[in-house]
């Protein structure tokens, strides 16, 4: 058994690492043409265009008198931009999942009074919670189709009812 000084093994070890898998099995150089793209773009269609209309849209917020008031009042005063009112519909803590529907989505409220944002706060889509705007602040942003299914969300967010009030002023 010949033993193997430190070069040789350095070598033996880092070649393969070096050299394309290909030149080492005899194969000819990497084809310019099959390179993959760039994934951030063509994974998915980032649906830049949200159309609010009752049809393609619906506002959802979290459980509460006040929210309930907030979502009410924002969707009679959208109806002349919109075409008519869009539906209201209230998300109770437990509806954890995405919603089937293929509407766009206006979800008022943080990640810790409303279920669907929370989905897309651990998905680092947003950072509205209790904490982020602040007592009173608001955050008004767009999350272009964060799941695939070319459907996008308006997220009128605010640590508080206040906050999501302001943020419901600054989308009218």
């Amino acid at each position: 058994i010949q033993s193997m000084d430190r070069r040789d093994f350095m070598l033996s070890t880092a070649v393969p690492f070096v050299l394309p898998v290909g030149r080492l099995c005899g194969q000819e150089a990497i084809n310019p043409d099959r390179i993959p793209l760039d994934p951030a773009r063509t994974v998915r269609d980032y649906c830049l265009e949200t159309e609010l209309t009752p049809d393609t849209a619906a506002i959802l917020c979290p459980t509460g008198e006040n929210y309930e008031r907030i979502a009410r009042d924002l969707s009679a005063r959208l109806a002349p931009e919109c075409g008519g009112p869009l539906e209201v519909r209230i998300v109770a803590p437990e509806d954890r999942a995405w919603p089937p529907s293929p509407r766009h989505l206006v979800l008022i409220g943080n990640a810790i009074n409303h279920p669907l944002i929370f989905h897309l706060h651990v998905n680092h889509y947003t950072l509205v919670d209790e904490y982020f705007p602040g007592p009173e602040g608001e955050i008004v942003h767009t999350v272009h189709n964060p799941f695939g299914d070319y459907r996008n969300a308006i997220i009128l967010g605010g640590s508080d009812t206040h906050g999501s009030a302001r943020a419901a002023e600054v989308l009218i």
